[in-house]
This record gives structure tokens, sequence and C-alpha cells, in this order.
């Protein structure tokens, strides 16, 4: 089996402006990765070209065709985006993870229950998020 993500000379940025060049390397299958590094240099970027948020400036970036389903890679950003003044339920916001698995309604319910059960919150999926 071969490389699951291989990158080669790959620079990234925003626009025409890098962030990081001259990126090489290869996760092979089983294989589990941690990037370390100040703020700005290029964490969250190298991410997001991974998982196909970002296009690459040049280079060369190749996934296994197995990971192009949604549900087989995430990204969890460092600051949440959602505005306290959005109304959304602990459900709804339970359910945004479920996002892109293609299960259907009453199966991402049942998701959401069990989720709920696991950490001791049944009864609580229609409490507004942020209260």
């Amino acid at each position: 089996m071969g490389a699951m993500i291989q990158a080669q000379n790959l620079t990234l940025g925003y626009g025409r402006t890098p962030v990081l060049q001259g990126v090489n390397l290869t996760v092979e299958p089983g294989q589990f990765w941690c990037w370390l590094g100040e703020n700005g240099a290029g964490k969250s970027t190298l991410v997001k070209a991974i998982i196909g948020q970002l296009k690459p400036i040049s280079g060369r970036l190749t996934r296994d065709p197995a990971l192009a389903s949604p549900s087989c890679m995430g990204f969890v950003p460092q600051r949440c985006e959602f505005s306290e003044s959005l109304p959304v339920s602990v459900r709804e916001f339970i359910d945004l993870g479920l996002a892109g698995l293609g299960l259907a309604r009453a199966q991402r319910g049942e998701r959401v229950r069990q989720a709920l059960a696991e950490v001791a919150l049944d009864g609580l999926e229609r409490r507004d998020f942020w209260s």
C-alpha cells in the first residue's frame, strides 16, 4: 500500500503570498502526525491543504482516493466562528459534526442521542447551546 498523503516541494499560502515553502512529507497508512509550532507558523494552512480546503500555490499534493470522502478527514479550527447571537440548540450543534457523513435524519438523531448519553447530558438536546 502506498502513501496516504504525499507533499512534494509544496508552497502554500493565501493569494500569491506564501506561508509555507518547500514542504515535503509522506504520511503512510497507520501513522499519526502532529504539527507543533508558534502562532502563524503555517500549521492550519498545511492541514487545510491536506483536507482539500486550500489549493497549493505550487508543488504537488496527493491523497489516496480513499481519503476523498468528506467523512474521512476533518479539521477542528482553533476558534469557534459561531456567534452567540445565533440561536442554536445543543442537538443542532452536535448534529453539525455529522454533516457530510451521508446519514439519514433518523440516523443522525440516534447518533446525537448516543453522544449526549455518553457524556451524561441526556435531556439537554433542546437547550440553547450558549446557555
